[in-house]
């Protein structure tokens, strides 16, 4: 719930990695994800499990820099080459790395929408007992990481409605708020 509140009350995002990561957006008038812990006790709520995680809608077209996926990716699974994803005007519009940036640029050309390459959702990983896997569902929930996804984010406050949602996992980052420290090389400070 606390990184929920600070989300609600944050302008901007930075993230960086050691890698490389450089990637700022505007969550500005966006809500936070994430409070019901995994609980779902309303009919139609949903969710995943393991819980563990907060996560935003970026304010579509904001978005610009560069991330490195170094965990896994959705749709992908466990990387062995980081995957280098260039962001411009809120879209991915450059994919490098080995086979599995292949994969991954492959995956979205497919889906034959532009939208697809949508900066869809950052999330922060808070589940202590959650492992590095290869599994993105679970990778996505470890402490101290954090997730960008691209293609669709009309399900929780964005724009966007494309027929892809795929997360990428990154390990490690430092984590801004406005200017806030939020997370330290993968320690999470609040």
């Amino acid at each position: 719930n606390k990184l929920d509140d600070l989300f609600d009350a944050a302008t901007k995002v930075k993230v960086i990695t050691k890698l490389g990561t450089n990637l700022e957006f505007s969550v500005s008038g966006r809500k936070g994800r994430g409070r019901n812990g995994g609980i779902y006790q309303n009919r139609g709520a949903w969710g995943n499990l393991p819980c563990g995680e907060a996560f935003i809608a970026p304010l579509e077209g904001s978005a610009n820099g560069v991330y490195f996926v170094d965990a896994s990716h959705a749709g992908v699974g466990e990387i062995f080459q980081p995957i280098e994803i260039t962001v411009k005007n809120g879209c991915a519009v450059d994919i490098r790395g080995g086979r599995e940036a292949t994969i991954l640029s492959n995956m979205l050309a497919a889906v034959d929408d532009p939208n697809a390459f949508n900066i869809a959702e950052f999330g922060i990983g808070c589940n202590d007992k959650a492992k590095i896997i290869g599994i993105t569902l679970e990778d996505e929930k470890v402490l101290g990481t954090c997730h960008v996804a691209l293609g669709r984010n009309v399900l929780f406050g964005g724009k966007i409605d494309v027929g892809v949602h795929v997360d990428g996992v990154i390990k490690s980052p430092t984590i801004y708020f406005d200017n806030q420290k939020i997370v330290a090389e993968g320690e999470l400070l609040i």
